[in-house]
């Protein structure tokens, strides 16, 4: 199998201090059909805690990393399908939800 891995950074917008309830990144195998633009059909789902619950007051380096996952596709963008692999970042939030 591949091996994902790299650093996420996250970067507050403001001088305070961020309350979250967790930080996850998720590895995700996407299939999008040209009849059904804009759905995404998830056929690979990988998901790692960056981060327990805390804060975050400055400018914060994760690493991740996914070891030996099972990639049977590579990317494809054609006239009917489009497949891809994506990261996704969600910083949990306790009162407004997640940001992603």
């Amino acid at each position: 199998g591949d091996t994902v891995k790299g650093t996420v950074t996250i970067k507050p917008t403001s001088n305070k201090k961020v309350e979250h309830q967790g930080i996850r990144i998720e590895l995700l195998g996407q299939v999008e059909l040209f009849f059904d633009r804009g759905n995404y059909y998830d056929f690979l789902a990988l998901s790692r805690e960056l981060e327990p619950a805390g804060d975050v007051s400055g400018d914060v380096e994760l690493p991740f990393e996914f070891k030996s996952c099972d990639m049977q596709h590579e990317s494809y963008t054609g006239i009917n399908v489009r497949l891809r692999y994506v990261l996704r970042v969600t910083v949990t939030r306790g009162y407004g939800g997640g940001i992603v």
